[in-house]
């Protein structure tokens, strides 16, 4: 979550869709497997999973240092229950914000290159017309000198 500033300026930067979309599958890959594979976050480094309960245990001991932790021996250790608090907190919870944050990235980032398109055609179709009118007009102005030369 310490990096979503990084995905949020995505969110202003006017860019087509389609580099957007690969800056997003970039960061996505190096955030969630370039980075925990570096770090070990794939391997297991014990039987039971990445952390065992002991160390899942002092986690929670150690974030609510001077209070009684909600995980720990003296509060009735709730092994399954901590784990999957942990698991959440650590793992799952910033993975589905990351793809949250890109998902919704990608579909502005469509919108506003829609919208550009048509904003550019527009565009072109007005000057178009401006310089049909022009022409009118210039013609319209020659006739009306010739008419009263004549």
């Amino acid at each position: 979550l310490a990096y979503s500033p990084v995905f949020l300026a995505l969110f202003f930067m006017n860019i087509p869709a389609a580099q957007t979309l690969e800056i997003i599958a970039l960061a996505f890959t190096t955030f969630m497997v370039v980075i925990p594979f570096v770090e070990g976050g794939w391997s297991y480094s014990t039987d039971v999973g990445l952390y065992t309960d002991e160390q899942i245990e002092d986690y929670y001991i150690d974030l609510g240092k001077g209070q009684q932790p909600t995980c720990s021996s003296a509060s009735t250790y709730d092994i399954p229950y901590c784990n999957f608090s942990f698991k959440l907190s650590n793992y799952t919870l910033p993975g589905i914000v990351i793809c949250i944050m890109a998902l919704a990235i990608v579909i502005v980032s469509l919108f506003v290159s829609r919208s550009n398109r048509k904003a550019f055609v527009n565009k072109k179709i007005i000057e178009a017309f401006t310089k049909q009118k022009e022409e009118s007009l210039m013609k319209q102005k020659e006739e009306y000198e010739d008419l009263i030369y004549s």
